[in-house]
């Protein structure tokens, strides 16, 4: 009796052990698809502008996000961050969100939501201040993500900011 109480739970163990794997090749998979929280993510190209002073744009899918700052935008000073989307249905606007990031150097997480300032939600807008990096860089990633129920389409702009 006692060995086929072992084997049973030797049974169950491997069962239980097989279901973590192919729960961990699911999600591996899910995430190397695209697929953020088990929603799908586009990511639109890189547009080659300073969104400083203008309306950077971006497009890609029928999806189009165009990010301005303000031109005279400088560390540890809030400045207005103003996003223009087109091609979005009412379902895709949940949340828009710009991620501020350095490439290949940890400033702190810093994300702002913005505020829906169009009633189509075609324009959006808030307000953000950077941190002063400690080594001199002043090159910065803005990545402008467009929450909806089912997807999540994102753009990154890559900027310079002023020291003064």
């Amino acid at each position: 009796m006692k060995a086929e109480h072992q084997r049973l739970i030797q049974l169950v163990l491997l069962v239980l052990v097989v279901i973590v794997i192919g729960l961990l090749v699911w999600w591996s998979e899910l995430r190397d698809a695209g697929l953020v929280d088990g929603r799908e993510e586009i990511v639109l190209p890189t547009p080659n502008c300073n969104p400083r002073g203008l309306f950077c744009l971006s497009r890609d899918r029928g999806y189009s996000i165009s990010l301005e700052l303000d031109r005279d935008a400088t560390y540890l000073s809030p400045f207005s961050v103003r996003v223009k989307l087109f091609g979005f249905s009412r379902e895709q606007l949940r949340h828009v969100r710009v991620r501020f990031a350095m490439p290949d150097m940890y400033m702190g997480e810093n994300q702002i939501v913005l505020v829906q300032a169009a009633p189509d939600g075609s324009e959006w807008q808030g307000e953000a201040v950077l941190p002063v990096c400690l080594t001199g860089r002043r090159d910065w990633v803005a990545t402008v993500l467009v929450e909806g129920e089912e997807r999540v389409i994102r753009s990154d702009f890559a900027f310079v900011i002023d020291t003064q």
